[in-house]
């Protein structure tokens, strides 16, 4: 196993623990609101890295995607931990709540100024192109996910049928489709995700069972 000590962030969960908190947007002004530039430069952090994060987590199927487990660091990117959940396997099993594509609430649209805004249009933007670029580039990434699964103790893989969950991965891939039908889907699996019901219950179990807050 691999560790990474990440400094310098907190948890949505412990930040909304925190007793000034309000919500997730007035955290941003507050906290980097001391000028234009700085509020910008975080605001874009958080749009570019929630697009990386939701690449992620569609086409590797992470899960448990609550709050404890995600990030915001000082200079607002948001970050994932714990992937104990991935490409086979998910909180419930055959039952798991997390159906969406990727976590993508309204609070995290609202720190994007909404969905009409620029900031969501360049969110959307950079979810495609880093799609199509993931995309040109399927088979190096299938073939290194082959040899990881070669033998492998992992839990999405031990006692399972890689070549299934490879070639599911490749399906998500989408490499059949052309530029313009790609850019279409890549809509598609947004509009799909935000404000997801699934979303919104897993949020809810964790906090009933965990006190994790959505």
């Amino acid at each position: 196993g691999l560790v990474e000590v990440i400094t310098d962030a907190m948890s949505l969960d412990a930040l909304k623990k925190t007793p000034s908190f309000t919500t997730l947007p007035q955290y941003f002004e507050h906290t980097y609101g001391t000028s234009k530039e700085r509020l910008s430069m975080a605001k874009r952090n958080f749009c570019s890295s929630l697009a990386a994060y939701s690449l992620f987590c569609y086409l590797l199927l992470i899960k448990d995607r609550h709050n404890g487990n995600m990030l915001i660091s000082s200079e607002g990117h948001i970050i994932h931990i714990d992937f104990g959940f991935m490409l086979s396997i998910a909180p419930g099993g055959a039952f798991s709540m997390e159906t969406c594509p990727f976590k993508l609430t309204d609070e995290m649209v609202d720190v994007l100024d909404g969905l009409e805004s620029p900031l969501f249009n360049e969110f959307v933007k950079a979810f495609t192109r880093g799609f199509i670029e993931l995309q040109a580039n399927a088979e190096n990434i299938i073939s290194a996910l082959r040899v990881l699964a070669i033998n492998s103790p992992f839990p999405c893989f031990a006692g399972r049928d890689s070549g299934v969950i490879i070639e599911r991965l490749r399906t998500r891939l989408r490499t059949d489709l052309d530029i313009k039908n790609t850019v279409d889907h890549c809509l598609e699996l947004i509009i799909q995700s935000h404000n997801h019901m699934g979303t919104r219950n897993y949020d809810s179990f964790q906090y009933y069972t965990n006190g994790i807050l959505p």
